[in-house]
């Protein structure tokens, strides 16, 4: 084949396959999850919070909110959730130094009898299984990697916040199980 035939064949395969960013049916099926309750906003739609307890505004303080200046933003968008429904609010918080291809990031903080701690950090969107009233249930985040690989990241609370147990990867037809090594 000569060369600039090749090259425009190429050019126009990468055009067609990288310009699709929303899953396709065979895409959407891995990534069903029957039985787990969808907690991110539709769409990314990231409301402004509108009130953020005074002691998690001084931790917030503490991160890096991908402003130039190193300053903290005067608003903070995300969703709150009673994660335990037992009436206590976590906030997972956008941070847009964490976003990306592959969705907003976000930085999940709950209040324990001792502060507000970070539980949890992921990046797409947020899937939970119901588990009883008052115990942590399990949280899988969906989302997509540069290049079209989608992935669903399974986690679990442990001692002081969730750990990443396992993620499933889906690439061109291929479903691949990625463990992360024991700490």
């Amino acid at each position: 084949m000569q060369t600039p035939i090749f090259i425009a064949l190429l050019l126009v395969f990468l055009l067609i396959t990288a310009g699709r960013t929303d899953p396709g049916p065979d895409e959407e099926a891995f990534l069903a999850l029957p039985g787990a309750q969808v907690i991110t906003p539709p769409g990314y739609a990231n409301p402004m919070l509108e009130t953020i307890p005074a002691d998690l505004q001084k931790l917030l303080a503490h991160y890096d909110w991908g402003v130039i200046d190193g300053s903290v933003p005067k608003e903070f968008h995300g969703f709150v959730f009673d994660l335990k429904q037992e009436g206590k609010k976590a906030y997972f918080v956008v941070n847009p130094a964490l976003s990306g291809s592959g969705g907003s990031g976000y930085l999940g903080f709950y209040e324990f009898p001792e502060g507000w701690r970070e539980i949890a950090d992921f990046q797409g969107s947020l899937y939970l299984y119901p588990s009883p009233r008052g115990t942590w249930p399990t949280l899988v985040c969906t989302g997509r990697g540069g290049g079209g690989i989608w992935a669903k990241t399974y986690m679990k609370f442990s001692k002081e916040s969730y750990q990443d147990i396992a993620t499933q990867h889906y690439e061109r037809g291929v479903i691949t199980w990625d463990k992360p090594a024991s700490n």
